[in-house]
């Protein structure tokens, strides 16, 4: 059998009630090693996909991951949504209307498909 190296991908996982232990998640990788000894070892971030050494943060972690990826509160998580002006598929106007973005339509001319679509309906 060959022999592969490669930066494992750690997860940790309990074996019985006590014993916990990190396993590579890689297939074909059967290896193992204990949480204590975990410390020093070259992993896979979960974040990035980067190597990186663990260190006493990371070996804290059940999903390891570098320094890089830690969430920071100074920064933002989600971008601010910018406003999208999107051509009505139906009149041709140019409208910021968010739900435009989704369905193509702007607000007049949703309303008066709403309308032809409930009067067909009845």
């Amino acid at each position: 059998m060959q022999k592969t190296t490669h930066a494992h991908k750690y997860k940790r996982v309990k074996l019985n009630q006590t014993y916990k232990v990190y396993q590579c998640v890689k297939p074909g990788c059967g290896h193992y090693i204990n949480v204590k000894l975990v410390v020093g070892q070259q992993a896979e971030c979960w974040v990035c996909g980067d190597p990186f050494t663990m260190d006493q943060k990371a070996a804290k972690l059940a999903k390891p991951h570098c320094r890089r990826c830690v969430r920071r509160p100074d920064r933002q998580r989600k971008p601010i949504p910018q406003e999208v002006s999107v051509q009505c598929l139906h009149c041709g106007s140019t409208t910021n209307d968010p739900q435009a973005a989704d369905d193509g339509f702007c607000t007049n001319c949703r309303e008066e498909i709403r309308s032809i679509t409930l009067g067909a309906l009845e």
